[in-house]
């Protein structure tokens, strides 16, 4: 069994990831920040001297700048000295995977399906996107095994309700309260269990390249996405816009990860000068908890015999989510919901 280092296991994505068939596969290691803050070098260095080495590791600790978090101070500093203070110990680590964020693309302007190859046209503005920014462009030079997988908009189980859109909106519903939004915008939506088997394949296979977006196909109106929560409630309940038109897009281009992902399920994989040799992944998979990228055959794990990578479709998503937002509805806090942040 691989060992597996994640970083933020308590987070919205890193409790995902503990609670998938990822943790039934692996090994996860997961330290608090309070075992190992991970800004700090020291406290860093000490606890990977008593670590045996891992075979990838999962960056997902970040120190949040949205709207309702405690505190926006250093979000630079401290988020960079994070992703540096692994990427130090990359030889422990094993393979890096980053999760990164499509705001490194700049979202001060409109950012509509953006390739890879777009890094570096625009420096973004705003803090959060300034650090992915720095971290990338090390990546992108860097000679360690370290993977960026740019999520855009990324939405399940365990994120703030209070503030993120499609939670909020289902929240909404269960209260009988109207579902408000402050302008209409097209976004990348990825449910949080596909980016599983995402995660996955990467721990399993050699990339090419050393950043992917991972979006789906389907990109989403926020107007839409609440008419939909609206009519999956069965209620009458209004939905209220601020702001007449269209925002700003933010959407990436997925044909660089399908591309991978063909290489992958051919049975193949490159070899250091980009060239492909025939390969098949070791390891055991079982999703059916998930979505049902995978299947066993002989102890190999294939990428279910064909080329395509699947994405959840948005409307079965959030249903799915709804389902498990009302059998959960006694945890909600319904005064955070009277509030727009």
């Amino acid at each position: 069994m691989k060992r597996i280092l994640l970083t933020g296991g308590n987070g919205f994505i890193g409790r995902n990831i503990r609670e998938s068939y990822l943790a039934r596969k692996y090994e996860i290691v997961s330290p608090s920040h309070t075992e190992v803050p991970w800004s700090d070098t020291e406290a860093v260095d000490a606890w990977f001297a008593g670590q045996a080495p891992f075979d990838a590791t999962i960056h997902a600790a970040v120190k949040p700048g949205h709207r309702n978090a405690p505190d926006h101070t250093q979000l630079l500093y401290t988020n960079t000295r994070m992703f540096f203070n692994l990427v130090r110990h990359a030889r422990q680590c094993g393979r890096i995977l980053n999760i990164g964020s499509g705001a490194i693309y700049g979202t001060q302007k409109d950012v509509i399906g953006a390739k890879e190859e777009d890094f570096g046209i625009h420096v973004p503005e705003d803090e959060h996107g300034f650090t992915k920014y720095v971290c990338g462009k090390y990546m992108e030079a860097c000679g360690e095994d370290v993977v960026d997988l740019r999520v855009f908009g990324i939405f399940g189980k365990y994120e703030d309700y209070a503030i993120r859109f499609i939670s909020n909106a289902i929240c909404k519903t269960l209260f009988d309260l109207p579902v408000t939004l402050r302008q209409d915008r097209i976004f990348s939506y990825l449910a949080v269990g596909d980016l599983m088997p995402v995660l996955d394949a990467f721990v399993e296979n050699r990339p090419r390249f050393k950043a992917y977006n991972v979006v789906p196909d389907e990109r989403s109106s926020l107007l839409a996405l609440a008419r939909m929560i609206v009519r999956i409630s069965g209620k009458d309940l209004p939905v209220r816009v601020g702001k007449p038109g269209t925002g700003l897009e933010y959407s990436g281009d997925n044909a660089r990860l399908k591309e991978e992902w063909a290489v992958w399920n051919s049975g193949q994989k490159p070899d250091a000068d980009g060239s492909t040799g025939t390969v098949i992944s070791s390891g055991e998979s079982d999703t059916s908890m998930e979505t049902g990228r995978f299947h066993s055959i002989s102890g190999s794990t294939a990428w279910n015999g064909r080329a395509v990578l699947h994405f959840t479709p948005m409307e079965e998503a959030v249903r799915r989510l709804y389902a498990w937002y009302a059998e959960h509805k006694p945890e909600l806090d319904r005064d955070c919901l009277l509030a727009d942040k």
